[in-house]
């Protein structure tokens, strides 16, 4: 028990030297590390800005399927047989139909991580 009760305080005295020197810092300089955010840049309008002008063959290369398909693929996946509506309301506004399956197909299709999707449909991770 005593050692957990020293670890605490050791802890504290951590955060408030942090809290100090932080708060002695020049005006320019953020007040507190802590609470720092990092900014991500995305890709505004990546479909229509960017899919859209691809040709057929750069849309196959990027997506592995013919753009006819992956509008097959949206056109299914718009009707509510297959498709749950969110039942909360707030937050993001929820992506379209089109979005999440070129997200999907783009993520399948491509050696990528979730953040590369996300920063080029301009999602969060």
């Amino acid at each position: 028990m005593a050692n957990y009760k020293s670890c605490i305080i050791s802890a504290q005295n951590a955060l408030n030297e942090l809290l100090e020197s932080s708060s002695s810092s020049s005006e320019g300089e953020e007040t507190s590390i802590l609470f720092s955010r990092e900014e991500r840049t995305h890709v505004k309008d990546f479909i229509v800005d960017v899919v859209c002008s691809y040709t057929d063959a750069e849309f196959r290369k990027h997506f592995r399927v013919r753009r006819e398909s992956a509008n097959y693929l949206i056109a299914k996946y718009s009707s509510s047989t297959y498709h749950a509506k969110r039942t909360y309301r707030g937050g993001r506004a929820e992506f379209s139909h089109e979005t999440q399956i070129l997200m999907f197909l783009w993520f399948c299709s491509n050696k990528t991580t979730f953040r590369e999707v996300g920063n080029l449909f301009n999602m969060s991770l």
